[in-house]
């Protein structure tokens, strides 16, 4: 599944991102399988310990992080995707495990799918404590410095 950056992200997701990180966090959007040079080189250029925000595809997000030297401190997983996210939650057991005990339902008006949807939830609830839970879903915000 691709994700595509064809605009750069909202206003309202652009304060979003700001509560991740410090005011001065270069952001950085990781664009598909090979990072962009242009982006590797801005953050290569940065002073080691600078904050660095980066947000796209899982794969793509570790592969700038990677190339880029940037060492990373947290990651969220951007649920239901990194251009339109209802939810930011960290990727680790305990934040997946509250979100889909907790906060995971069915979006209003989605009478017609119920029975689907609710036994997508319950398998999904069934597999939360599983390490491999965090890494299907692709849209990613990864924070962290530069080396």
């Amino acid at each position: 599944m691709s994700i595509r950056h064809a605009e750069g992200p909202s206003v309202a997701w652009e304060r979003n991102l700001g509560a991740l990180a410090p005011p001065a966090t270069t952001r950085v959007p990781a664009r598909g399988s090979r990072p962009a040079e242009a982006e590797v080189r801005r953050v290569r250029a940065l002073p080691p310990g600078s904050p660095v925000l980066v947000w796209g595809g899982a794969r793509s997000c570790h592969r700038l992080a990677r190339r880029a030297g940037i060492e990373v401190d947290r990651e969220f997983i951007a649920i239901p995707s990194v251009r339109s996210p209802l939810y930011l939650v960290e990727d680790a057991p305990e934040p997946i495990d509250y979100f889909c005990s907790t906060l995971l339902t069915l979006p209003p008006g989605a009478s017609i799918l119920a029975p689907l949807g609710e036994a997508f939830l319950a398998f999904v609830r069934a597999f939360r404590r599983s390490p491999w839970l965090g890494s299907v879903i692709p849209g990613r915000v990864l924070v962290g410095r530069r080396r």
